[in-house]
């Protein structure tokens, strides 16, 4: 059987996640949503080490991934993510505030999917978060 997919939310702002999960409800999903607060947690339940230990080893449906994270950066948990076999398939959304083209970039030219940056509107923040769920969580 085939686990059902979930998202991983890489976000260290909690008023962020808080739209993400209303967001999520509202989608229907919300019971499938795993938050993790910084680059070195991502890594850490992506490969089921430290406090994920004997976690269950399947990759997420899509990874929303802040670029702006203490201890590893987002573009750095990219590159790490698209270098393991087992996750290079996984969808990989960065969501971030960052206007820098540069930063877009390098996160496309790493591998991201798609590159979002965060509207400050809730109507149009909950509208792309409802895009990018149901173009890459919901298949």
């Amino acid at each position: 059987m085939t686990p059902p997919k979930y998202i991983l939310i890489a976000e260290d702002d909690e008023a962020d996640v808080v739209l993400m999960r209303i967001v999520f409800k509202k989608c229907g999903i919300a019971e499938q949503v795993v938050v993790t607060r910084d680059g070195e947690e991502t890594l850490d339940y992506l490969h089921c080490r430290g406090p994920y230990l004997g976690g269950a080893r399947f990759a997420p449906g899509l990874v929303l991934l802040d670029l702006k994270m203490p201890k590893l950066s987002g573009l750095e948990v990219l590159k790490q993510i698209r270098s393991d076999a087992r996750l290079q398939a996984t969808p990989v959304v960065i969501f971030t505030s960052s206007l820098d083209e540069e930063d877009k970039a390098e996160c496309l030219a790493g591998g991201a999917d798609e590159f979002v940056i965060k509207p400050i509107n809730f109507e149009a923040y909950a509208a792309e978060l409802e895009r990018i769920v149901r173009a890459y969580a919901t298949n």
